[in-house]
């Protein structure tokens, strides 16, 4: 039963792809803002920079890691600081393929100097 219930599983899962890129930014201030549509979590460590660890999944679209990786590679999903503020802009773009919406599901885990506050900019109105 139990190699029953680990091949279902399996099958489940066939076809979400997803991969995982790391991010080191230089700290300018002690305080920065996020801007992101994602999952996110932010830990402190003893480290002067900032690192982001992202994980992208896709499972709407067959050869979805080949996908992934191309657009990775064209910048989509580079992380970058603009002022204080963390911003993946090229999320911005729509992007279709075979007339399907492209969505992908994004979770970050961002490490941040011990002391230095985040703020969640998503909401925000300027």
């Amino acid at each position: 039963m139990k190699t029953l219930l680990l091949l279902l599983a399996l099958n489940v899962n066939a076809f979400a792809q997803s991969i995982t890129l790391v991010k080191s930014l230089p700290l300018e201030s002690n305080e920065i803002g996020i801007s992101i549509d994602a999952s996110i979590t932010v830990r402190e460590w003893d480290r002067e920079y900032i690192q982001c660890v992202i994980k992208i999944e896709n499972s709407g679209f067959p050869n979805s890691l080949a996908l992934l990786g191309g657009l990775a590679k064209a910048g989509r999903y580079d992380l970058d600081l603009v002022g204080d503020t963390l911003v993946m802009q090229g999320l911005e773009r729509e992007i279709r393929i075979s007339g399907r919406v492209w969505r992908e599901s994004l979770s970050i885990e961002i490490w941040v100097p011990t002391g230095v506050k985040v703020t969640d900019q998503r909401f925000l109105s300027i």
